[in-house]
């Protein structure tokens, strides 16, 4: 019986997906105000479930990183720079590894429980 993975492919990482999922779900806004710009983010379109909740989370990661000051704001600072210019693409990939490993640092000890915790700000 063959497997389902070929020799280049790694077994997926359930936890890891789901983070991802959630970070691609977030849309993300730029405002310039008073010299500055800023950088919004919402769960739009995530569905139901721990995609939703993995979007919350990341809600929370990116506010965490927007108070912080070294290379991980310097990449979000970055990508509003571009998207206030138009489309960042490259920016905008850049940024969501980022916020996909953070994501997983942060929920790695106990997945379930953990991106429960973050989310839940955004939970009734």
């Amino acid at each position: 019986m063959r497997s389902l993975l070929s020799q280049n492919q790694a077994p997926i990482d359930y936890w890891r997906a789901i983070a991802r999922r959630g970070v691609m779900a977030l849309r993300f806004t730029v405002w310039r105000f008073a010299g500055e710009t800023w950088l919004g983010a919402e769960a739009q379109g995530a569905p139901e479930g721990l995609v939703r909740r993995a979007a919350h989370a990341a809600l929370e990661i990116d506010k965490a990183i927007a108070l912080e000051s070294g290379p991980d704001e310097a990449v979000r600072q970055a990508f509003a720079q571009a998207l206030a210019q138009g489309p960042a693409p490259r920016q905008a990939a850049a940024y969501q590894a980022l916020l996909v490993e953070r994501l997983c640092q942060e929920i790695e000890p106990d997945p379930a429980q953990r991106l429960a915790a973050l989310a839940a700000p955004h939970e009734e």
